[in-house]
């Protein structure tokens, strides 16, 4: 799969790492900053950043299907340019409303959009091969949290947090171009066959409106099981 398809495979890889920068683990090395410029205690900022999470959450549940109906490239786009814009945004310690855009866009655009689009796409263009291709996107969640750390805390003790944020910035935009050309080697030949019959196409589209997938008994008998492992590490962890 690695020597077939090593490119697309990098696209996935990249996009899961790039969702670092919307990841708890690394704003979190930033709490101590936000809360300084704003003059916050540790019960208004983290109002702000549960508020912030959520509204992110909202948006990725209305436009996150979207990706359904425009071209992976466009959707990265918007995510890269999202993020990037998002990270200047926080580094403007202006008003309280800054601080809540900057982190709701980087939860939006990086926690949400970044491995929304990793997983997205791998799902879609490997049919037999998708668990490999999956699992193996997944593994920049693990280095984003490995390096990531590490570079911000040098970063930080060599200039400040707004520059580190700026620089951050800057990689983000370097970086799209490459993400644009890594999504354009997809696996045409694994894609599935589109639905070409109307009834059938009605019938698909049915399925898939987020209201039908809320009546089925067997998401909310699927739900606990997807959420009670991030709810247990995020209490004890």
């Amino acid at each position: 799969m690695l020597r077939q398809h090593p490119q697309f495979l990098a696209f996935g890889f990249l996009a899961t790492f790039f969702s670092s920068f919307g990841q708890t683990f690394l704003l979190g090395l930033f709490t101590d900053s936000f809360r300084t410029a704003h003059s916050l205690s540790h019960g208004e900022y983290g109002a702000i950043y549960a508020a912030a999470t959520f509204i992110g959450g909202l948006l990725l549940m209305r436009i996150g299907k979207q990706l359904d109906n425009v071209s992976l490239a466009q959707f990265t786009s918007f995510t890269f340019i999202g993020i990037a814009l998002s990270a200047l945004v926080i580094t403007w310690p202006i008003h309280l409303v800054t601080l809540f855009i900057g982190l709701a866009g980087l939860r939006f655009f990086g926690q949400g959009f970044m491995g929304h689009i990793a997983m997205t796409s791998m799902g879609r263009y490997f049919v037999e091969q998708r668990g490999k291709a999956v699992a193996f996107a997944g593994m920049g969640f693990p280095l984003g949290e490995l390096l990531l750390p590490v570079l911000i805390v040098a970063l930080v003790a060599a200039y400040d947090w707004q520059v580190t944020w700026w620089l951050f910035a800057v990689f983000l935009i370097c970086g799209l171009p490459v993400m644009l050309w890594l999504q354009t080697h997809k696996p045409k030949n694994e894609v599935p066959a589109a639905v070409s019959a109307p009834d059938e196409a009605a019938a698909l589209e049915v399925a898939l409106r987020q209201r039908d997938l809320l009546r089925q008994r067997k998401f909310w008998v699927v739900l606990p099981a997807l959420l009670g492992l991030p709810l247990w590490l995020r209490h004890y962890c």
